[in-house]
């Protein structure tokens, strides 16, 4: 009998509506997950999309955020909105292949790792998230440029990076 792996794709997801008020956004966190959740709930109901199959969590503690990162078969960030992005390394840290639109400071972020991909054509996306998933020797490529990029984050790499940064104005 064949045995079916079921996939994981994790996505953390904070929304930015340019268009909203200051007042839309002082409001609490969980009502933004929820305008968040009918959106895409309308659309899985649109196009025919199993419910069960989504999951959507809201905030979550740090020990499970670091549950859900270990058992995710790929991490996916589509924001437009990044600044420098931590969720990457956390994906990165946790040995998840990540696949992500590269906008803002994503680029700089990931450096060469990861799957960057840009425009931001989602048929596209999902062809590469397909890959990525299921191609083993494209997973374990790019795990190990994730895990080569996670090394100029180290503290030895920061703390030389600061070193020289205060010897250029001393």
């Amino acid at each position: 009998a064949a045995v079916i792996m079921q996939k994981k794709i994790m996505i953390v997801m904070e929304i930015a509506q340019q268009k909203w008020t200051v007042q839309m956004f002082a409001v609490d966190q969980l009502l933004k997950m929820n305008v968040v959740s009918a959106m895409v709930q309308a659309l899985m109901t649109e196009l025919k999309m199993p419910a069960d199959r989504f999951w959507f969590t809201g905030g979550v503690p740090e020990a499970d955020l670091a549950t859900f990162y270990r058992t995710a078969s790929a991490y996916v960030s589509l924001s437009e909105h990044e600044g420098f992005c931590v969720p990457l390394l956390e994906a990165m840290a946790a040995d998840v292949p990540v696949l992500a639109y590269a906008a803002t400071a994503v680029p700089e972020t990931l450096g060469e790792a990861g799957v960057q991909f840009a425009p931001k054509n989602l048929e596209y996306a999902a062809e590469l998230l397909g890959l990525l998933v299921y191609d083993d020797d494209l997973r374990a490529s790019v795990l190990a440029g994730q895990r080569a990029r996670l090394a100029d984050f180290s503290d030895a790499a920061m703390r030389a990076r600061l070193a020289r940064l205060i010897a250029r104005f001393s």
